[in-house]
């Protein structure tokens, strides 16, 4: 055998020593490894988790409270609360921002019927913008600075849309509607929320007789106090 062959039968048992030798550390630090994860903890229980800065301080918290509601709490780098994702007992989950005042600005809710809605709040905290399903139909709320609702626009259960100015009672007194039927109207209501003035299409029912008479848009009808028509005209 010349010299070549026998470097060859060299670097092949060098190879095959080499090729063993890492192939059994490789198999060994696999089987170090499998052990390893089989020592770590499948399933984590706890009441709370808290996720911390460099400082320690809480920036985010995972938690269950007393009451059954589990949250995941944001809190910005002054420890305030900034964000909550909660979902209580009964079901009804919510995603809540707060500002650096701690007052709640917007939240969004879905209740126990399905239905969700959005709420949007001033810098006081009060509620000042509702958007919201109402049995699937559409429904957003203005509230004044005390909080009251003070003008609605919604989708009415006969496929009405209406749109709404109440007082400081919340009592509607004036509103615009567009019928199921495609009819414009515009009526005026007295301070115990009766129509006292309707211009546009209006359905007059006779006291007497129950006929319902069908004013076209171009009408003026007024009312009594009683709601019953005392004056028409086209």
């Amino acid at each position: 055998m010349d010299r070549y062959g026998s470097r060859v039968l060299i670097l092949a048992a060098v190879a095959g020593l080499i090729g063993g030798t890492a192939s059994g550390v490789i198999l060994r630090d696999e089987l170090v490894n499998a052990k390893e994860a089989d020592k770590r903890p499948r399933v984590i229980e706890a009441e709370s988790f808290n996720l911390v800065d460099k400082d320690g301080a809480v920036r985010a918290s995972f938690l269950l409270s007393p009451q059954g509601t589990a949250s995941l709490v944001f809190n910005d780098k002054e420890g305030k609360s900034r964000m909550v994702l909660a979902l209580p007992s009964d079901g009804r989950p919510s995603l809540l921002f707060f500002d650096k005042n701690s007052h709640m600005r917007m939240g969004i809710e879905m209740g126990l019927d399905g239905e969700p809605d959005i709420r949007l709040a001033d810098k006081d905290g009060k509620g000042r913008l509702t958007v919201a399903l109402d049995e699937g139909a559409p429904f957003v709320e203005l509230h004044g600075q005390d909080g009251k609702s003070g003008v609605t626009l919604a989708e009415e259960s006969d496929g009405t849309v209406g749109l709404r100015l109440l007082d400081r009672n919340e009592i509607t007194r004036s509103g615009l509607f567009l019928l199921s039927d495609g009819e414009p109207r515009l009526s005026l209501f007295d301070k115990d929320g009766k129509r006292r003035a309707a211009f546009g299409a209006v359905d007059l029912e006779a006291n007497l007789t129950g006929v319902v008479e069908k004013r076209p848009e171009s009408s003026l009808v007024l009312f009594t106090k009683d709601e019953s028509a005392i004056w028409k005209a086209l």
